[in-house]
């Protein structure tokens, strides 16, 4: 029970495991981290390293080649990771390399807790037992009720009515409570904009591993600059004569695919900018009459001008 990972179901909701890259380089940073309490020392080059419980040692170059992740896309998921809060860069780290430590390690490494929380759930198991022999009146009153949590679960549904079963019995029918709108759902605004990106995608597959998070944050990272994105790609594709089995799925592209073709991208000029143009073009333009009339040295010319003495 010491030498595992564990990893929550809610993973597949997760933007990481839309993009296959991602996701490998998620999964090597949690096995590579010092899972141990005690500082572990390890030599890199003419290096003494020394990591601390949570900690994990980067290299660009060497964990390019580990997990066949091209080195520019790599530093981009790294990038993400920090930005996203689940990895932090510590002052440890040199020009060789960067040491990083992973935000709320203890979460993916309860090895300990997970070994009594089964010696705890064992001995329940025997208390049960031992109690199922007793008579019905003589039997503790915990052990009337619900043994497990799906003895007493109640089904989500749209359902008005729904039955409780408890021991097998059934009881009386209670009313359920419609579910709310998740705060978590697009806006039609935010779906208007995902639409019209993602129709623009030369590759349009894994669209039902993007989650929610990631759907959203094609509205945070703007629709203009995600389509330049798009148009970036699709000349690089044409240039480069990519086949189609190897262009970039739209689930990746979406999660991290766009911030390598989002360089050189300026953003479109506001109302505001472009009033404020055309009036410096106009005024630019504009006829000074007074010139005209005295002149640069500011004194008439000709006229009245000449009489005077």
């Amino acid at each position: 029970m010491r030498n595992f990972l564990g990893i929550s179901r809610d993973i597949e909701t997760h933007w990481v495991y839309g993009d296959i890259y991602a996701l490998r380089v998620w999964l090597h940073i949690l096995l590579k981290a010092q899972y141990k309490k005690e500082i572990n020392k390890t030599m890199i080059g003419s290096y003494i390293v020394e990591q601390e419980y949570g900690e994990f040692v980067f290299g660009r170059e060497s964990w390019s080649k580990r997990l066949q992740v091209p080195e520019q896309r790599l530093r981009t998921i790294m990038s993400l990771f920090e930005k996203e809060g689940m990895i932090k860069k510590t002052n440890k780290s040199t020009v060789k390399y960067s040491i990083f430590t992973v935000i709320n390690y203890s979460k993916y490494n309860q090895q300990s807790n997970q070994q009594e929380d089964l010696q705890h759930q064992a001995f329940t198991v025997d208390a049960n037992r031992q109690n199922n022999h007793l008579p019905t009146s003589n039997q503790p009153a915990t052990n009337q009720q619900p043994t497990t949590i799906e003895d007493s679960k109640i089904d989500n549904t749209e359902n008005n009515n729904i039955s409780i079963v408890q021991n097998g019995q059934e009881t009386e029918e209670k009313p359920v409570k419609k579910k709310k709108k998740n705060a978590q759902d697009m806006t039609q605004d935010e779906q208007k904009v995902f639409e019209e990106v993602w129709s623009r995608l030369p590759r349009k597959d894994g669209l039902g591993r993007l989650s929610m998070a990631a759907k959203k944050n094609v509205s945070v990272v703007g629709k203009e600059k995600m389509l330049y994105a798009i148009d970036q790609y699709i000349k690089k594709i044409k240039k480069l004569q990519t086949e189609p089995k190897y262009i970039m799925m739209g689930s990746t592209f979406i999660n991290s695919g766009y911030m390598d073709y989002i360089t050189g991208f300026v953003p479109p000029k506001t109302e505001i900018e472009i009033l404020a143009e055309q009036q410096r073009e106009e005024e630019s333009t504009k006829i000074d009459f007074t010139k005209l009339i005295l002149g640069e040295g500011g004194s008439c010319v000709g006229g009245a001008g000449e009489q005077k003495r």
